[in-house]
């Protein structure tokens, strides 16, 4: 009996009618849920689709292999005029050698280019280039040479032309003017021919 009570009082108790104040309440609460739903939905689908579209995108773009700059590309090289006989006179022709760093390299470089051309068109012998050396006072280079270097020598203008081979090549470097010969670490005053106890400056007709 007891039992029956209570349920009927808890039946009662439902059956109660909420104020209109309740209603709007619950309404309310209810309305804010479903917005509250429908605001995370369409953030989801947002993502989703941003998501989607930077991967089409990315897709889309080709792979960069390089990038281009303004910057002009660094020299590797440095040119320089080297002069050697050719038909009896004087030719000149550019070469180019490893960027130098300095004066004293690029001397070094130079006299080497121009021993090898004139060991190339035969009109010196080999020669060792530890045995040519130089230095260098104010404006003038000392060019120290191997006798040898005038063996082929037929006449007075193919030593001549041997001669400025060197000269006209120096004096092409800024800061050089004039070119003193040695021989053997020595002042000669001639191997064959030319008078080498003078200082020789640029000479284009021979």
């Amino acid at each position: 009996m007891f039992n029956k009570m209570k349920k009927e009082n808890l039946k009662s108790e439902n059956n109660i009618e909420k104020t209109p104040e309740e209603k709007l309440k619950e309404e309310s609460i209810k309305k804010r849920k479903r917005y509250i739903i429908m605001g995370v939905m369409w953030g989801i689908v947002v993502i989703l689709g941003f998501v989607n579209n930077r991967m089409e995108a990315r897709a889309k773009v080709p792979e960069i292999v390089f990038t281009r700059t303004d910057e002009a590309p660094k020299e590797v090289n440095d040119k320089i005029y080297i002069y050697y006989p050719e038909n009896n006179s004087i030719k000149d022709t550019e070469i180019l050698i490893p960027k130098v760093k300095s004066k004293d390299e690029l001397l070094k470089a130079t006299i080497t280019a121009t021993v090898k051309k004139l060991e190339e068109t035969g009109t010196v012998p080999l020669v060792e280039l530890k045995d040519v050396s130089y230095y260098v006072t104010d404006k003038k280079i000392y060019l120290d040479l191997p006798e040898k270097i005038f063996d082929n020598v037929k006449n007075a203008k193919s030593e001549l032309l041997i001669i400025y081979s060197f000269v006209n090549t120096l004096t092409n470097i800024n800061g050089i003017e004039s070119v003193r010969i040695l021989i053997n670490n020595a002042d000669l005053e001639k191997v064959k021919y030319a008078n080498l106890l003078k200082d020789y400056t640029y000479k284009k007709d021979i």
